[in-house]
């Protein structure tokens, strides 16, 4: 289960005051990793799991660490305030001694993220947003491919592992549903072209739009359910997941008796929409519902045992190896050119799709790995 210790509390409160003020006073150290993340509790525990993964790692490479402060820009969802934020900071910052930024856990700030750093020549590091065409788009905006690296499990990914499931399971009939923001719009194109140019007979019985707080999500899976689907892919937020979990086991209790008649159909769902903290009353709902989230390989060695901890965690350490010891000394001779572009090759845009596994919520909030094929058991 994740847990998080005194120690770490303290220090995400002391980075979420840091967060709120948008502003602070010149760091001690004589470099900055930026990380930009929500702090607000509606995230679900994204931003401060972020965070924590930048720390875990500071704490893995202690020879790097003592040359490194973390400053959090505390956007708390909201756009506006992550660019005032990010130019309150510049303006009172050396870029040159700001080894990058990492974030990622909000798929509609991130685009504003990385177009913000492109334009200071700030490297950035998404680690979890999953939009499948925004480094694409930036890219195609901007015609230049520096700094900008990201690696996730992006929709496209998800989405393919999906198509193949149901062509082996012969289940072919599914529903879509997104949430009508940046990450939903992103991904729909998408798995659209990718649905109509497969083979073997896959069949969209209707697609699905949601708001933010999800209000009609319920009834949006019923009619994807009396159409005939018998399954449905899920772009969207943890707080709608969450939503639409708590309905279903509701459901699931009040039939009981004619659950056999009445199945409830698997949901296959992004990785934007993994919380690292459901909330207490959706934990047993999302254990007992037959919810599937696409998540990154090789995260586990981190201490939390948390995907999205383990996997900025180790995201991040890899970003602290292009440096050395040496390239960190205080009295580095770094011109006017930022530290990374001195380190980073010409053309330093990656954007790496991962490796996946699916997982599910155990009854303690651990996570449990399966395989897709289990979904139409």
């Amino acid at each position: 289960m994740f847990t998080i210790s005194r120690r770490q509390i303290l220090c995400a409160s002391t980075l979420w005051l840091a967060g709120l003020s948008g502003v602070r006073a010149q760091s001690t150290k004589p470099y900055t990793l930026w990380v930009e993340a929500d702090l607000a509790s509606r995230s679900n525990g994204m931003g401060p799991a972020i965070v924590q993964g930048v720390n875990e790692a500071l704490l893995a490479k202690p020879e790097l660490a003592k040359w490194i402060d973390i400053q959090v820009i505390n956007h708390q969802g909201n756009p506006d305030r992550l660019v005032d934020q990010l130019n309150a900071l510049a303006k009172v910052s050396d870029l040159k001694r700001v080894i990058g930024m990492v974030g990622g856990g909000d798929g509609n700030l991130a685009p504003i993220a990385a177009r913000w750093a492109l334009g200071s020549q700030m490297p950035y590091l998404m680690t979890w947003a999953s939009n499948p065409r925004m480094l694409a788009q930036i890219q195609a905006e901007t015609q230049t491919q520096a700094y900008l690296l990201r690696k996730a499990v992006t929709d496209d990914v998800v989405f393919d592992h999906y198509l193949e499931s149901l062509q082996q399971s012969g289940k072919k009939r599914w529903g879509l549903m997104l949430v009508n923001d940046g990450l939903g719009r992103a991904s729909y194109d998408y798995i659209l072209e990718s649905a109509m140019s497969s083979s073997g007979g896959i069949e969209l019985v209707g697609v699905h739009w949601h708001d933010i707080n999800a209000a009609q999500i319920s009834m949006q899976y019923q009619s994807l359910k009396q159409r005939g689907a018998q399954s449905i892919f899920m772009v969207t937020h943890p707080y709608a997941v969450q939503n639409l979990a708590k309905a279903l086991v509701t459901t699931m209790a009040l039939s009981e008796p004619s659950r056999k008649q009445q199945p409830i159909i698997p949901i296959i769902c992004s990785s934007n929409a993994w919380s690292p903290q459901p909330m207490n009353a959706s934990l047993q709902a999302l254990s007992r519902a037959p919810f599937y989230f696409a998540l990154p390989q090789n995260w586990q060695s981190s201490p939390s045992k948390e995907p999205v901890v383990g996997f900025t965690n180790l995201l991040t350490q890899e970003w602290l190896g292009a440096l050395s010891q040496t390239k960190l000394s205080s009295n580095s001779s770094l011109g006017r050119t930022p530290l990374l572009a001195q380190l980073l090759p010409p053309s330093a845009w990656q954007d790496e799709r991962l490796a996946m596994q699916f997982a599910r919520y155990g009854k303690q909030g651990e996570v449990t790995f399966t395989h897709l094929s289990s979904a139409w058991d």
